[in-house]
């Protein structure tokens, strides 16, 4: 059982709700390259929902946001905004031009 962050009459908060292991369940490479992607574009679902409740309790712990219900409301407008997805983007195209630029100089 994992926790999902609940909203309701002007409060917010953490509660044990019904995510499980298997519903984070990936695949090869190549499929969790995709779901990573599609997370970091906006998707939403339980990888998302994961990674918005780890983010925002980091944001907490850094003191960024004055609590872990806080961090992960913001953790998901950013997610859910999607400019994750071309951050990464740029990473992905950034470390295959370094990684080709150093097999050139030392051919």
């Amino acid at each position: 059982m994992g926790w999902k962050l609940v909203e309701g009459d002007g409060k917010r908060g953490l509660q044990k709700g019904l995510l499980q292991v298997k519903d984070l369940a990936g695949g090869d490479a190549a499929q969790n390259a995709r779901i990573l992607m599609d997370v970091f574009g906006g998707a939403q679902g339980p990888v998302a929902d994961a990674l918005n409740l780890n983010a925002g309790v980091a944001l907490a712990a850094a003191q960024i946001a004055p609590d872990p219900a806080t961090g992960v409301a913001m953790a998901q407008e950013v997610q859910r905004a999607g400019k994750a997805g071309g951050v990464l983007e740029r990473w992905i195209e950034t470390s295959k031009r370094e990684a080709a630029a150093e097999l050139g100089a030392q051919s």
